[in-house]
């Protein structure tokens, strides 16, 4: 029986590591591995397989699904994701991305360089500890009067507060960010810093 169902298997060894699964958990056993189908296609499968008796013959019984298209499709996400995370990290300016109460959830490294903070104090900052008091009001306003009604702001300027206490310049877009059905989930930014032009302006 095993010398039979071996021809199912794509990888042999994949097999073995079936049958010592099933030497360890002998009420079964669940693995991932790919089958061969007898017109040739090779199928990515999820399997639990455990041991029987049939007419008196000890046997396996097994369950198969075909996660192919499943596995096909989370490679394409993870290469679209890997490309996406490459245009962001390759970005001069400052990215960032909020849930709905401000609490910070996703930057590039400019925009952690800007601040100053290590990565793993700023996800677990709001937009409010990094914003002075003044602006807050502000940013609410433009909330209700920009971002929601249409999605994004224009481009406007406030202050950050970066981890050494210093205060400086920034322009900034707001961006309401939504889930494939539509609801808000949060916002996201973009955000430069805009000490230089501010002094040249001065001159």
């Amino acid at each position: 029986q095993e010398t039979r169902a071996l021809g199912l298997w794509e990888q042999p060894d994949d097999f073995e590591r079936v049958l010592q699964g099933l030497r360890t958990h002998a009420g079964g056993y669940a693995y991932e591995a790919r089958h061969r189908c007898r017109d040739g296609r090779t199928l990515t499968c999820e399997g639990s397989i455990g041991r029987i008796e049939h007419e008196g013959t000890p046997a396996y019984l097994a369950v198969i699904r075909d996660v192919s298209a499943d596995r096909a499709m989370r490679q394409r996400l993870e290469a679209s994701e890997a490309r996406y995370r490459g245009l962001l990290e390759s970005m001069r300016e400052g990215y960032a991305a909020t849930d709905l109460s401000g609490r910070i959830t996703d930057f590039n490294a400019s925009f952690r360089q800007m601040l100053g903070y290590p990565a793993d104090v700023l996800k677990h900052m709001t937009f409010v500890e990094i914003t002075p008091q003044k602006w807050h009001r502000f940013e609410d306003d433009l909330l209700s009067t920009q971002v929601l009604p249409s999605g994004h702001s224009e481009p406007y300027e406030k202050e950050y507060v970066d981890a050494h206490g210093r205060v400086f310049p920034v322009e900034i877009r707001t961006y309401a960010e939504t889930n494939p059905d539509g609801a808000r989930i949060g916002y996201w930014a973009l955000a430069r810093d805009i000490t230089e032009r501010k002094l040249a302006e001065l001159r």
